[in-house]
C-alpha cells in the first residue's frame, strides 16, 4: 500500500489592523507547514503501525523554500519526498493544484491520499473535493478518526447531529481535521536519517502547461464590528431593561 500526503507551506500572518491594507499581512510571518497537512502526515505514519504500508510519499507544490519543509516531513516518518516547483510569486488556484495531483497520482499510483481538509492561508477547502471529482475516487472529509478495516478504512467525522462513521474503499481520499491527532516532533536521529531519504524536484510545467488565473492578494482587513454595548448608571436601569425585554417576548 502506498500513501500520498500533500504538504503545503504557509506563512504565519502577523497582526492585522483594520483598514490597514495588505502590508501588515506578512509582518513577522515565518513559513511553516500547514497544520492540517502535518496532521495528515502523522495519520499516515500511524496507519503504517496498523496495516501494511510500503511507502509514504509527501509532495509539495511551491517554491524552493519548500525543500526544508519536506526535509522535516521525511524526518517525521515519510519515506520519499517530491517538490513540484513553481515560481516564487506563483499562487495556483485549488483546481490547478488538484490537476497537478491528478497527474502525479496517475504516475505514482497510490492507494490512499491523506491530506489536510484546508490550508490556513486561503482556507478554500476545495482541493480534496476537486481531486475526488477528477479521479472519480470516493472521499471522506474532515476525518476525526481513521481505522483500518480490511481493504477499506472506517473514518469518523463530525456532523451537525453528532459523529458519523463511513467505510471508504481504496483507492480513496481522506481529508483530515485538527482533532485527528497531535503531530510528532522529530528527534536528532530522525533528522539525520532523513538526509539519506530521496527528495526529488520536478517542474510545475511538467504537470500543468497552462495554469488558470493566479490568485493575487488585493486587500486584507478585519471585519467591521458593530457594538451594542450600553453603559448603565445603576442596577435599577438594568432591571428595567430586562423587565421590558421579558414583556416583549
Amino acid at each position: 500500500m502506498k500513501i500520498l500526503v500533500p504538504q503545503k507551506q504557509v506563512k504565519e500572518l502577523g497582526p492585522v489592523i483594520p483598514n490597514s491594507g495588505i502590508e501588515l499581512a506578512t509582518l513577522g510571518g515565518t513559513k511553516m507547514v500547514n497544520p492540517f497537512c502535518a496532521i495528515a502526515l502523522e495519520a499516515a505514519v500511524r496507519l503504517r503501525d496498523l496495516m501494511q504500508v510500503d511507502e509514504i510519499l509527501v509532495v509539495s507544490i511551491g517554491d524552493k523554500d519548500c525543500q526544508k519543509m519536506l526535509g522535516k516531513s521525511l524526518a517525521c516518518g515519510a519515506d520519499r519526498a517530491l517538490l513540484i516547483e513553481t515560481p516564487d510569486d506563483d499562487q495556483l488556484l485549488p483546481l490547478d493544484i488538484a490537476r497537478i495531483l491528478q497527474q502525479l497520482i496517475a504516475q505514482e499510483k497510490p492507494d490512499l491520499v491523506l491530506m489536510g481538509k484546508q490550508a490556513v492561508d486561503y482556507d478554500s477547502n476545495q482541493v480534496g473535493q476537486m481531486l475526488s471529482a477528477l479521479l472519480d475516487w470516493p472521499i471522506v472529509n474532515a476525518a476525526a478518526k481513521i481505522t483500518p478495516n480490511g481493504n477499506q478504512l472506517c473514518v469518523e467525522h463530525e456532523v451537525d447531529e453528532g459523529t458519523r462513521v463511513l467505510a471508504i474503499p481504496l483507492p480513496g481520499i481522506v481529508t483530515v481535521d485538527l482533532h485527528l491527532n497531535e503531530p510528532r516532533s522529530p528527534g536528532l536521529p530522525d533528522v539525520v536519517k532523513a538526509r539519506s531519504k530521496p527528495l526529488a524536484t520536478l517542474s510545475c510545467e511538467q504537470f500543468l502547461a497552462a495554469p488558470g488565473r493566479h490568485l493575487q492578494l488585493v486587500e486584507l482587513f478585519a471585519p467591521q464590528r458593530e457594538s451594542n454595548i450600553k453603559m448603565l448608571d445603576d442596577v435599577k436601569d438594568l432591571a428595567k431593561i430586562i423587565r421590558t425585554h421579558a414583556q416583549r417576548h
